[in-house]
């Protein structure tokens, strides 16, 4: 999936989905062409948990404050995601 298709399905800006890429919440690689290219688990990944956090605590920051709040998102990910692995395991 292309930046843009992100764009459009996830409702947020280009430069938005770039700096989540720089603060490691969303991965791309790149295609022959050397776009970036995202997965769905990607879009899902922000529709669902960065951006509802961002809507509901009403987060307008500037660079440094919202890179942290980045760090804090991406900590909170990977704590979920290792809850949902160790249920899956039992």
């Amino acid at each position: 999936m292309t930046i843009k298709e992100v764009e459009q399905q996830a409702g947020i800006t280009k430069a938005n989905i770039r700096f989540y890429e720089k603060g490691g919440l969303l991965n791309s690689t790149r295609g022959s062409n050397n776009y970036r290219e995202y997965s769905a688990k990607d879009i899902e990944y922000t529709s669902l948990l960065i951006l509802p956090l961002n809507r509901l605590l009403g987060i307008r920051l500037p660079g440094a404050v919202m890179a942290a709040w980045v760090a804090v998102a991406a900590v909170s990910a990977v704590t979920v995601a290792a809850l949902k692995n160790r249920e899956a395991g039992r």
